[in-house]
């Protein structure tokens, strides 16, 4: 699959970054974009301008001074998992960007794009020929939650969040409205779109 036409900017800093989201609309920033572009290329998102982060230094990087530490949201995964001062002060951390895609969903992703990423899902995040097989989902405007249904509420046992992966365990309209370590291990769910208790 090809990407769609679309205008590249590359800016150095903040205010250009600011500059070119603010030109015209439909813009979207591009970190690692390991997301966006394959959702782009499914033609999920169809952005006609990309800002491109790779040149602003702010952002990238790891400082540790005493007590604080500062990881740029641009910082990629690689660089967390070969930094051996995070590793000795925040081991999950590091663990948790080894365990993310293939090395080079590593090399590639960055910190800030792996939080704030949409939410992968089985029925959505696919090519426009096969959504059309399906009524339309929340993500698009839809009625229904492929993962879900129609029942608004359900309750996932925290085990399963984790275990089923490439799956979406929680679509983008849902939020957690409990989760307690020592208690029964469930998670009630309410769907709201957009709407977060």
């Amino acid at each position: 699959m090809r990407l769609p036409i679309f205008t590249h900017r590359q800016p150095a800093d903040f205010a250009g970054v600011v500059s070119a989201l603010t030109e015209g609309s439909g813009a979207k920033v591009l970190a690692g974009g390991t997301d966006l572009l394959v959702n782009m290329k499914h033609r999920i998102e169809m952005p006609e301008k990309l800002v491109s982060l790779k040149k602003v230094a702010d952002i990238r990087g790891i400082n540790l001074e005493g007590d604080a530490t500062v990881i740029g949201a641009a910082t990629t995964l690689k660089e967390i998992r070969q930094n051996s001062e995070l590793e000795r002060k925040f081991p999950a951390l590091v663990q948790a960007a080894m365990s993310v895609g293939s090395y080079r969903h590593q090399a590639m992703g960055t910190l800030g794009g792996n939080l704030c990423q949409n939410t992968r899902c089985r029925f959505f995040n696919q090519s426009w020929q096969w959504r059309q097989a399906r009524s339309l989902c929340y993500k698009v405007g839809g009625e229904d939650c492929h993962v879900i249904g129609r029942k608004h509420t359900r309750s996932l046992p925290i085990a399963e969040m984790w275990r089923r992966p490439c799956s979406s365990w929680m679509p983008p309209f849902e939020s957690p409205g409990l989760m307690v370590r020592g208690k029964p291990p469930f998670l009630p769910f309410t769907p709201g779109r957009d709407e977060r208790p």
